[in-house]
């Protein structure tokens, strides 16, 4: 899964190298480092577990308020840690290449301004090489639903506590392998020491899905036209944005490394970077 002989020192130390570099444009004015993490900052690739870590203050929050029930929950959770796609395994690969190519041309011409890039990254190689498809949920992934049930469990046992029955807990997911198998994980979490299937005492439960094309309340990014034309009237402030940050990161890279890279450069590190973290603690 990290790669063939080193590759998993090497996976990690460049995953490390593109956190340290794309990270530091926030840490500036931080008071410390350890008030920072950019494992928690990952957008949609942040883990689960990162939450876990997160304080929200010093004082107490109460499950439910003094003179309340609760009676109905809805959860919309997204799929767990997985593998990159098929298409993002195809662009790595690609940069895997032109990062050899980056670090070539910087030992050349390296000056006394500059660090040599490290010596690993002439051998490196995608940690997905060996990959033809991908997408699919994690084990790191089974686990972050498979936990988050419990919790839900442990937070809620007033509403959890009913016997299951399909009306009761409904389970629905994207018409998608990952999103699919994030339920039935959290559904294993949830349900676990019910039922009489085998020795963790597990019991069958339903997942239902609706067509990607006619799912308006899971899919709206793909049914919902008001979404998808305020996305696109707001594409151009973001690339603006985006441009200004992934200028800044890449003279960094330039004058640390001596590296030429550009913003389609920066843009597959902090791909790597965020995929790389799904393999790490």
């Amino acid at each position: 899964m990290m790669g063939r002989g080193g590759g998993s020192g090497m996976v990690k130390a460049l995953g490390l190298l593109g956190f340290m570099l794309v990270a530091s444009l926030w840490t500036v004015g931080a008071e410390s480092a350890d008030e920072f993490d950019v494992r928690q900052h990952l957008s949609t690739t942040t883990s689960y577990a990162a939450g876990n870590s997160i304080r929200y203050g010093d004082e107490t929050v109460e499950s439910t308020p003094e003179g309340c029930v609760p009676v109905h929950i809805n959860l919309v959770a997204r799929h767990g840690s997985r593998r990159p796609t098929k298409k993002r395994i195809a662009e790595l690969e690609k940069f895997a290449e032109r990062l050899r190519v980056l670090a070539k041309g910087a030992a050349e011409a390296q000056n006394e301004s500059t660090i040599s890039p490290p010596a690993w990254i002439s051998d490196w190689k995608s940690p997905w090489s060996d990959k033809q498809i991908g997408g699919e949920l994690l084990p790191k992934g089974e686990e972050e639903h498979y936990d988050l049930a419990q919790r839900y469990k442990i937070k809620y046992p007033e509403i959890f506590s009913e016997e299951y029955h399909p009306d009761v807990y409904p389970i629905i997911a994207t018409q998608v392998g990952r999103s699919a198998a994030s339920s039935v994980a959290f559904g294993m979490g949830m349900f676990a020491g019910q039922g009489t299937l085998g020795p963790a005492k597990q019991r069958a439960f339903s997942v239902i899905t609706d067509s990607k094309g006619h799912d308006i309340h899971l899919r709206f990014h793909d049914t919902c036209i008001a979404y998808k034309e305020s996305k696109k009237l707001r594409k151009p402030k973001v690339a603006g944005w985006q441009k200004h940050v992934y200028d800044t990161v890449a003279e960094r890279v330039k004058g640390r490394y001596g590296m030429a890279v550009t913003i389609d450069d920066v843009t597959s590190l902090w791909l790597l970077c965020k995929n790389v973290h799904n393999f790490l603690p």
